[in-house]
This record gives structure tokens, sequence and C-alpha cells, in this order.
């Protein structure tokens, strides 16, 4: 264990700390990941086959925002905690949107559970923003498990004819989730941030590629065009699904 830590004072180390201990993650689609990948889509599974339980789909909108909390306060305690690390990515955004149309359905927030949430979960499931971790320890764990519950949680709502989506509806996960990038675009350039990973993605891969490549603001619009591509692409496989 680096620096002489206990495998127990390992697996509460905070991510940033990771850092500082370079070669200890995994690698993008290495056995590790690809194993947490299938654990993952096997959760995904079991919570959408239980869908008609009305605890298990509150608990599946509660459990992110409470892994969140406690990933906060770890890093608080351990001191790494700043700006840069305030719970301001896009898929934080939809765990709060996930438990609000919980508690009071509503078609603004079912759109963007389905599209933003459905989209931004499978993304960071297969390129996590955590991969400087060992696979074992609790930002690992945590990161796969909130995810997952954004993946199951519009599946589970579909599976119970609670969540319809309409492509006449698009335009509300698509403006909620260009609103939420114009926003952070400032706090980011102030902190050194990478929240929607524009205006910068700072070394999340595949994006930095990318971002070498076009430079800006050719990177942040493709960044937003292609997000628009790809929620008009679900919907468009959802309507081809049920025949619309």
């Amino acid at each position: 264990m680096p620096d002489g830590m206990s495998v127990w004072e390992a697996f509460w180390l905070s991510g940033q700390l990771w850092w500082r201990y370079p070669g200890s993650g995994f690698a993008l689609f290495s056995p590790a990941h690809l194993a947490a990948v299938a654990c993952c889509a096997a959760l995904v599974a079991a919570l959408v086959r239980h869908a008609d339980r009305p605890g298990l789909v509150r608990a599946v909108a509660v459990v992110p925002l409470c892994s969140l909390a406690l990933t906060n306060v770890l890093t608080a305690a351990q001191g790494v905690y700043d700006p840069a690390r305030a719970p301001l990515y896009l898929c934080n955004l939809c765990e709060l949107i996930v438990l609000i149309d919980c508690l009071r359905p509503n078609a603004l927030c079912g759109e963007c559970s389905f599209a933003l949430g459905l989209l931004g979960g499978i993304s960071a499931i297969l390129f996590p923003g955590w991969s400087q971790c060992p696979i074992w320890t609790l930002p690992s764990v945590t990161g796969f498990l909130e995810h997952s519950c954004l993946v199951a949680y519009p599946l589970m709502r579909i599976r119970t004819d609670a969540l319809q989506p309409r492509m006449r509806r698009a335009w509300m996960p698509m403006v909620g989730g260009g609103a939420h990038m114009l926003a952070v675009i400032p706090y980011n350039l102030r902190f050194d941030s990478n929240f929607d990973f524009v205006p910068d993605p700072l070394g999340t891969e595949p994006l930095e590629t990318v971002f070498h490549a076009c430079g800006n603001p050719a990177y942040t619009l493709l960044v937003f065009v292609a997000g628009c591509a790809l929620v008009l692409g679900e919907y468009k496989l959802w309507d081809r699904k049920v025949g619309h």
C-alpha cells in the first residue's frame, strides 16, 4: 500500500489523494474495468427486473446523492476539498433531478432522467473519471454505484410505464444540458475545474485528444453538438423500439 497505509486506510482515501500515487489505478477497458462494467450491468438488470417495487425505486433515487455526500465529506475531512471538487458535473445535477422526479414526477425531470441521466451514467461507467483510484477503493465503488443508479432509474420507470419518453419533448434535456454547460464554463475558467469537460477536459480521455485536435471554440461547440446528437439518438432508438 502507498506510504505504508493499511488496506482499510487506502480504501477510504479520496480520489484527489490517489492522484499522488500514479500507477495505482486501473486502465480503461482493462480486466478490472471490464469486470466493474459487468457488475454495473448486472446490478442495473436486477434493479429493472424488480422495478415494480416502489421502495426500491425510491432507494435508487436516494442512493446516488447519499454516495455523493459521503465522498464529499471524506474529501473535506482529508483536507483536499476545493472549488474544483464541488459536485457540479451534469451527472450530479441528474442525481438531483432523479430524486425530484421520484418525489414529484413531472415531464421535465422524467425526460432529463431518461436522456441525460441514462447517457451520462453509461458514459461515466465506460469512461470513469476516477480511474486513478484502485478499482476496490471507495471512490471507485461509489462512482460505479452512483452512475449505475442513474442508468437504472429511468429504465425502472419505463418498465412500469411511469415514464414514456417522447421525441417532441427532446428539447427539454437538450436545453437543460446546454444551459448547464454554459453555466459551468465561467466557473471552470475561474477555478481551473473541468465540469461538463468544457472549455477544457483537463486530461479526461478521450476528450483530451479531441481538444488538442480541434482547439477552442471548435471543441466546446463539438461537445454541445455531439451531446444533442446523442440525445436525439436516444429518442430515435426509443421510438423505433416502441414503434412510434
